[in-house]
C-alpha cells in the first residue's frame, strides 16, 4: 500500500496483516520494491530509509553506518547473484553490492562508466549476468568479474538503448530479454544480438510499459498504465497478454 507500509496476506485465513513504521516494526512506510532471496529473506527497498529484510517474522535493517557512508537511503530495486550477494539499485546513487560477510561495495558511474547513477530495475536470472536498467540506457555486469558492458547490435558496437529510460527487464524461459520503456517494448536475443521493437504501431495497446511477466504457456504479459475516465488525474494500470512464441 503506497505510503502505508506493508500488507501481508494469509491465504489460509483469507485476511491481511498490516505492518507499519508507526508500530516500530519497519523503518519506512514508503516501500518501493521487494525481493525474496535464496535464504528465504524477504527484502524491501524504501524511499528515504534504505533497505531492510524480514526473516522468521523479524525485520532487520542494513547497517545504518553503511547507508550514511554510501548514501543508499533511496533503494529502487533489489536482486541476488549465484553467490548470495545482494545487489541494491538506488534512485540517484548507483549500485551497491552487499556480500555474505556484510561488506558493501559501491558501483557508480564514476567507477563503471555508466551514463547515470539513476538505477531503475535489475534482472539476474542466471545468477551471473546482472542486467541493469537505468534512466539513460541498459547495461550488463558480469557479477564474477564485475565488468560492465553494453548490449550491442549485431551490426555495430553501439549501445542499443543509450539514453533510453528503462522501466523494467524480464528474462524469459527461452533466454530472451524483454525490456519495457516509456516508448514501447524491446525483445533482445543475447545470442544473436538481434532486437525487435514493439509499440502501438505494431500491436501494443500502450507504449508505456511498467512490468513484464511470462506464463507457463510462454505467453508474455505486460502491465500498462491507463487513466480512469472518472478520475483523469489518477494513473492506474492493467495487465495485457501477448502471445509471441517464435520471435527469432
Amino acid at each position: 500500500f503506497d505510503g502505508e507500509g506493508l500488507a501481508y496476506y494469509d491465504r489460509k485465513k483469507n485476511n491481511y496483516t498490516f505492518i507499519s513504521k508507526k508500530q516500530d516494526a519497519i523503518p519506512s512506510d514508503i516501500i518501493v520494491c521487494s525481493y525474496k532471496d535464496s535464504k528465504g529473506r524477504l527484502w524491501f527497498g524504501s524511499y528515504g530509509n534504505g533497505a531492510f529484510y524480514e526473516q522468521n517474522g523479524k525485520f532487520s535493517k542494513v547497517a545504518t553506518t553503511y547507508e550514511q557512508k554510501y548514501s543508499i537511503d533511496y533503494v529502487r530495486c533489489i536482486t541476488e547473484d549465484k553467490y548470495g550477494n545482494i545487489w541494491l539499485g538506488t534512485i540517484m546513487n548507483g549500485i551497491y553490492c552487499l556480500d555474505n560477510t556484510g561488506n558493501i561495495t559501491p558501483y557508480t558511474m564514476e567507477k563503471t562508466g555508466m551514463l547515470t547513477n539513476s538505477i531503475t530495475t535489475f534482472s539476474c536470472a542466471d545468477g551471473i549476468n546482472l542486467y541493469i536498467g537505468t534512466s539513460s540506457g541498459l547495461y550488463c555486469m558480469n557479477t564474477e568479474t564485475k565488468e560492465i558492458s553494453l548490449l550491442e547490435n549485431n551490426n555495430s558496437a553501439s549501445n542499443l538503448f543509450e539514453e533510453v529510460h528503462i522501466n523494467c527487464i524480464y528474462q524469459d524461459t527461452r533466454g530472451l530479454l524483454w525490456i519495457g520503456t516509456r516508448k514501447g517494448m524491446d525483445v533482445y536475443n543475447k545470442n544473436t544480438k538481434e532486437r525487435i521493437h514493439l509499440s502501438t504501431k505494431n500491436g501494443l495497446s500502450h507504449d508505456y510499459i511498467r512490468a513484464i511477466t511470462e506464463d507457463k504457456e510462454k505467453n508474455m504479459g505486460y502491465y500498462r498504465p491507463w487513466r480512469d475516465k472518472h478520475h483523469s488525474d489518477q494513473l492506474t494500470g492493467t495487465f495485457v497478454q501477448i502471445s509471441l512464441l517464435s520471435l527469432f
